[in-house]
């Protein structure tokens, strides 16, 4: 991906680190390359850092490409929808108090208004190409701050969740991605966890524990790393096909059945390790949904395979 030095002597880039706690604006459903990427996910980046001399100068530059800006609008729209199980009307009210923290945009409000149907409503409304160019900035800056802050209370002070294996209800499948050998863990259905108001903390307590150990998104554009998630560890018994999976501080995080064919195990033993994609994918015709669609993420786990 193109890198591109803002209005500092610096470039935001958290591709290879964890602050990112959600895909990239460019690796989101339809993967996009070149500059337009580079300076999407750099705004995403500078907002993350709370750097805004760059985050100005990227806007600016966002503001002029009515794509990029509807890209983000779906971006965040999306994310924020699956956060709160919905899109908060709250949103686009545009009441908040003159000392709320965080105000959304007139731009942002307008251009937002369909996701208050679902994702069937978003296909509808006006779009970025009908706003003028300071109230696609508006609308961009609104979506990246949103996102941003939804990261950093991702990353803020929850208790550890104490989950066994078989609450998570995981089923293993062993299978091919993009040439490579990989499981999908396959979750029929989705935990959420609540505080003693009732009140939803964690939309999905598999993505919420995979992502605090060290899982990263999985982008269609960069695809896996190929440096191995630090602590994780898998064993592979046959016969009987009974897979364990462990969490960097040794905790289960999966011990069921996971059948393989020969041509799958091989392909594991050349690399001695195996990628493990999470998400919302309650069975295999759910893959290529999720990950195209941005919402899936992965560890590199090594795995041994007990003949």
């Amino acid at each position: 991906m193109e890198k591109l030095v803002t209005a500092a002597d610096h470039v935001h880039d958290h591709s290879g680190d964890r602050r990112r706690r959600f895909v990239a604006p460019s690796e989101f459903h339809v993967p996009d390359f070149g500059a337009r990427a580079a300076v999407m996910d750099q705004l995403y980046d500078a907002a993350l850092d709370g750097c805004q001399e760059c985050r100005s100068v990227l806007l600016d530059r966002v503001a002029a490409d009515a794509r990029a800006v509807s890209k983000l609008m779906e971006w965040a729209c999306l994310i924020v929808s699956e956060v709160h199980g919905r899109f908060p009307g709250a949103l686009l009210a545009g009441d908040e108090p003159e000392e709320a923290v965080f105000r959304t945009s007139a731009a942002f409000r307008r251009l937002a208004q369909p996701w208050a149907g679902g994702a069937q409503g978003a296909q509808a409304g006006i779009t970025s190409a009908d706003c003028t160019v300071p109230e696609r900035r508006e609308a961009a800056d609104t979506a990246v701050a949103l996102v941003a802050g939804l990261s950093a209370e991702d990353q803020g002070g929850r208790e550890p969740l104490d989950i066994a294996p078989g609450e998570m209800q995981l089923r293993a499948q062993s299978g091919h991605f993009a040439e490579q050998a990989v499981i999908f863990m396959l979750q029929p259905l989705t935990m959420k966890m609540e505080n003693a108001d009732g009140v939803v903390e964690v939309q999905d307590a598999v993505e919420f524990l995979v992502r605090e150990a060290g899982g990263v998104p999985l982008s269609t554009a960069t695809l896996f790393a190929p440096e191995r998630t630090a602590g994780w560890s898998a064993q592979l018994r046959l016969p009987g096909n009974m897979l364990l999976v462990s969490f960097p501080d040794g905790l289960c995080f999966y011990d069921g059945t996971m059948p393989t064919t020969s041509a799958w195990r091989r392909a594991v033993a050349a690399t001695g390790d195996v990628a493990i994609i999470t998400g919302p994918m309650t069975d295999p015709t759910c893959v290529d949904g999720a990950i195209w669609a941005g919402r899936t993420s992965y560890v590199r786990v090594p795995l041994t395979i007990h003949e």
